[in-house]
């Protein structure tokens, strides 16, 4: 009878494991992505993954989640539908910036800049343009349309750059979208905002940003104008050499040796402009002498930089100067940028088959 009772119990106890068991995979990994328990927040995102790995289609059940009567499961679902690049709903995500939540228009902006399946600009332009709407908002929803490249957009954002009225920080935005939509017709407009020195210095760093990515000789001549000028900021000079970095034009690598091997030009513009040589596959000479210059230089600012480069160049040669540098070093950016430089040339030195010949 005992022996009947312990099998009845052991029993019971299988039928209630193999029926949570079941309950459980009856779980809506959508609604589980709105708890605020991270570990089914994981567990639901972990099998949205495996099922799409599978190839079973998830774009049904995260539009179910974005048309969800709570904002929690709408804004999960749309930042879920962008982590996993599910670009075949992003006109239901674009909808979702009408949403009356603003937590889910957030989202719906952010995840506009990842997604690539939206088929019309309209819910963004019209984001875009409405003043009541929350900064952040539009500023992520200027960031979307500059890197999908969106032309419709040149001309709002444009206004929105020469308003001052607008915020900031949406400004800012606008400039370095039209760099990215390629707008060369809007290089006359950026090229006053960069060279104004009344403007924000934040809003004339963005315009280089914006500059830096548009081909046409106005873009060009704008940054060369900005790195002479004894007058500018240094930081910003240097930025603006920097920039040319990023354009093949041979007048202007010429421009960028002159102001590498002017010793009158400051230290920081220098080696902005050796590093834009740099990234172009056009070192200047004396570049190793120019970067232990910058590792003895009083700025923090200066060494930071001369290790950056160091990292850049590769050069092996550099390796006792920088652990030299680092063993004097207080900054902790800078001694950052050290490792980092030392971290590279010795990585590259592990993977030279010459020097693992020598050991």
């Amino acid at each position: 009878m005992r022996r009947m009772g312990l099998l009845l119990l052991m029993a019971a106890l299988l039928a209630g494991g193999g029926f949570w068991l079941w309950k459980r995979s009856q779980r809506d990994p959508i609604l589980d992505l709105a708890s605020h328990d991270p570990d089914v927040v994981t567990a639901a995102s972990r099998r949205l993954w495996e099922d799409s790995r599978d190839g079973i289609d998830i774009g049904p059940s995260l539009v179910r989640g974005m048309q969800h009567p709570s904002p929690r499961v709408r804004s999960r679902s749309v930042l879920t539908l962008a982590r996993m690049q599910v670009n075949s709903h992003a006109d239901e995500a674009a909808a979702l910036l009408t949403d009356p939540d603003e937590g889910v228009r957030i989202q719906a902006a952010r995840a506009l800049g990842t997604l690539r399946g939206w088929s019309t600009p309209a819910p963004l332009l019209r984001s875009i343009e409405d003043r009541g709407e929350k900064t952040q908002i539009r500023v992520e929803v200027a960031s979307a349309l500059g890197q999908r490249g969106e032309p419709a957009a040149e001309e709002p954002l444009a206004r929105i750059a020469t308003d001052p009225s607008e915020p900031l920080e949406l400004r800012q935005e606008a400039l370095v979208a039209l760099g990215g939509l390629g707008a060369e017709a809007q290089a006359p407009l950026m090229a006053r905002i960069l060279l104004d020195p009344k403007q924000p210095i934040r809003l004339r760093q963005a315009a280089i940003h914006g500059l830096e990515k548009l081909r046409v000789p106005e873009a060009g001549s704008a940054l060369i104008d900005l790195m002479g000028h004894p007058e500018e900021s240094v930081p910003l000079r240097a930025k603006a050499a920097r920039a040319l970095g990023y354009r093949a034009q041979l007048a202007e690598q010429a421009l960028l040796r002159q102001h590498v091997a002017d010793s009158q030009t400051p230290l920081l513009v220098r080696l902005a402009a050796a590093d834009a040589l740099t990234r172009l596959g056009a070192p200047p000479t004396g570049l190793a002498d120019l970067i232990r210059q910058g590792l003895r230089d009083p700025s923090a600012r200066v060494r930071s930089e001369a290790a950056c480069l160091a990292e850049a160049t590769r050069d092996p040669d550099l390796e006792r100067d920088l652990q030299s540098a680092l063993a004097q070093e207080e900054h902790r950016r800078v001694r950052k940028s050290l490792e980092a430089a030392l971290n590279r040339l010795r990585k590259d030195a592990e993977m030279d088959p010459d020097s693992a010949l020598a050991r």
